[in-house]
């Protein structure tokens, strides 16, 4: 395996970004970022980017990430349901899916507060973790 960066000092800015000075392990960053970082970029042909795009749009919509997440919207007008939601995916072409799930029960409940009687949503999960999807 060859490095993308031989100089110590650029690397430690490079870690220091990831893991701290980005603020999130959930920022995204576009090849323009990880250029000027730095890093080794390669633009895609017309055709890569184009499957790339699909990936993304797929992987959008199974992980529902243009949706609120609501426990209100899940259970609608039923008073109890089934909570199962991928949270994370790794896939790979030799190790197969795995995806962090959340399962439980959610169940609406009335809860006393200073303001008197309110709705609330009882959340009982039952497993968190890693599950090989496929």
């Amino acid at each position: 395996m060859t490095r993308q960066v031989s100089d110590l000092e650029k690397m430690k800015a490079i870690i220091d970004f990831l893991c701290a000075d980005s603020g999130s392990h959930d920022y995204t960053m576009n090849r323009r970022e990880a250029e000027a970082l730095g890093l080794t970029i390669e633009k895609p042909s017309a055709n890569l980017y184009v499957v790339l795009r699909d990936i993304q749009s797929s992987i959008t919509a199974e992980m529902k990430l243009l949706d609120r997440y609501s426990p209100e919207l899940t259970l609608g007008a039923q008073q109890m349901a089934q909570l199962a939601e991928v949270r994370g995916l790794v896939e790979s072409t030799d190790g197969g899916c795995y995806g962090f799930v959340t399962e439980g029960t959610l169940t609406k409940v009335q809860v006393q507060t200073p303001a008197g009687m309110q709705d609330a949503v009882s959340d009982q999960r039952t497993f968190e973790g890693w599950k090989r999807l496929a």
